[in-house]
């Protein structure tokens, strides 16, 4: 087992990086859809990045007041907000459907 972990630093020096995505001077390039994470664990800011709006996440207005959808936890404005029938809870209209029977608002949870 000793002989398994007995490195010799000279050639591990010595050993270039071979393969897709290495350039010939050892420095790496990305291949595509293939990120960097840094050294803090956290991805880079990407250049050209299109920031995301803060209004709401059905209809995209920028509203002063909005609340977390209980089921997809995005903020929607009130007028996105619906509460479901069975549970009582706030959801936006992309979580919730419409019982076409008794006419009544479902989240996602209580529809299954």
């Amino acid at each position: 087992m000793g002989k398994i972990w007995n490195i010799d630093t000279e050639k591990c020096s010595t050993i270039q990086p071979s393969g897709p995505g290495v350039t010939p001077d050892g420095s790496r390039t990305l291949l595509r859809g293939q990120t960097l994470i840094g050294q803090d664990g956290r991805l880079p800011p990407v250049q050209g990045a299109v920031l995301v709006s803060k209004g709401c996440c059905v209809c995209q207005k920028a509203q002063r007041t909005r609340r977390q959808c209980s089921q997809c936890d995005r903020p929607a404005c009130p007028s996105c907000i619906q509460q479901c029938s069975n549970c009582s809870s706030p959801c936006c209209s992309v979580c919730t459907i419409i019982d076409g029977q008794y006419e009544q608002v479902l989240c996602c949870g209580c529809s299954s």
